[in-house]
């Protein structure tokens, strides 16, 4: 709820909204629509802990468009790590070990560290992707070329070995 927060707390109109939007990345904007389509939702069911307003739920509406077009642009920027791969973040209900049985059917994924029930990492050297997998929540880095991806797995198990 942070990035609606941030809309809803400076009090924006919506060419101030659009203005900040246009300033997220790819994942900020999935996260933004996700937090939207969620308020809507818990309006129209009437939950008691929803506190949006009918004039908020407009607002709504026309960001979600705003948002959706942004998606769909070839330029919307993607979320860059420091060592270069890019970052895509999304999440699922399945279990760590739910997932990672769904994962490990294709052969090209390796366990590269598993660290709790809850917490883990895999990797793919033929789509030059690292997986990690935290409670639910999933962060996928896209590498370039095999040398990035393992520069990142490197500086992922040396962060691990000091840090666990």
């Amino acid at each position: 709820m942070y990035l609606l927060t941030q809309i809803n707390e400076i009090g924006l109109n919506e060419i101030q909204a659009k203005k900040l939007i246009n300033t997220y990345d790819h994942n900020q904007l999935q996260q933004l629509f996700n937090e939207i389509l969620s308020q809507i939702f818990w309006f129209k069911k009437k939950a008691s802990f929803s506190c949006v307003t009918k004039a908020q739920v407009a607002f709504f509406k026309k960001m979600i468009l705003f948002i959706k077009n942004k998606l769909k642009e070839p330029c919307c920027p993607v979320e860059i790590n420091e060592n270069g791969l890019r970052i895509d973040r999304s999440f699922t209900m399945l279990t760590m070990y739910e997932y990672q049985e769904k994962l490990l059917i294709d052969v090209h994924w390796f366990a590269m560290s598993l660290l709790s029930d809850f917490h883990g990492y895999w990797i793919n050297e033929s789509t030059l992707e690292i997986i990690c997998y935290v409670e639910g929540d999933l962060v996928t880095r896209v590498a370039n070329n095999l040398e990035q991806l393992y520069f990142e797995k490197n500086s992922i198990l040396k962060w691990l070995r000091e840090n666990s």
